[in-house]
């Protein structure tokens, strides 16, 4: 049985064997080097780490004072927003579709109903850890004033604790006279 043929292939086989301990024996030693989601931009071995951070909210990046040529004031109204978006994802979180009834738009409240009412889950508490807004667009048609505002930011759900990237492009409208702002439309973007 001392055939070369053999000694070969065992030695290739041990040789083998050693380089894939080796290989096995280095993972194990190596930290893992953080994944990257190309599609959200987020570092996710970071993700892990902000949900155990105490929640931010960012008040100071987009209310720096600037008021318009047109007397708007945006500082006021993001502010104003930011606070509703905080407010109204409390009360959906409760179940609660209350504060939604006279701060929304009846065919985007009766969409609410529906989606709450399909919920699987029996609500839950979900902690915003960051949050930005941005006035993306205002302008007049039609006899009122429609904006546009994207939330950006990283929510905790409750149910897990991971932290997770959300962002969402809110519709608001009002009379062109001024009145309070009703959400119109949500937009999640990917």
């Amino acid at each position: 049985m001392n055939h070369p043929i053999f000694l070969y292939a065992a030695a290739v086989a041990a040789f083998a064997g050693v380089a894939l301990w080796l290989l096995l024996w280095r993972a194990r030693r190596t930290p893992p080097t953080p994944q990257r989601d190309w599609g959200s931009g987020y570092d996710l071995t970071q993700l892990g780490q902000e949900s155990y951070q105490p929640a931010q909210r960012f008040e100071g990046l987009a209310t720096a004072s600037r008021t318009r040529a047109d007397g708007f004031d945006e500082a006021a109204f993001l502010t104003q927003v930011r606070q509703r978006y905080l407010d109204l994802r409390q009360a959906w979180d409760a179940g609660d579709l209350g504060p939604f009834r006279d701060s929304t738009a009846p065919g985007l409240y009766a969409s609410l109903q529906v989606a709450l009412a399909a919920r699987a889950h029996g609500g839950g508490r979900t902690e915003i850890v960051t949050l930005q807004a941005l006035l993306l667009e205002l302008r007049a048609l039609d006899g009122e004033q429609r904006a546009s505002v994207e939330f950006a930011g990283l929510v905790r759900d409750g149910r897990w604790g991971g932290a997770q990237p959300v962002r969402e492009v809110w519709q608001l409208t009002r009379p062109a006279g001024g009145g309070d702002w009703v959400l119109a439309g949500i937009e999640t973007l990917g």
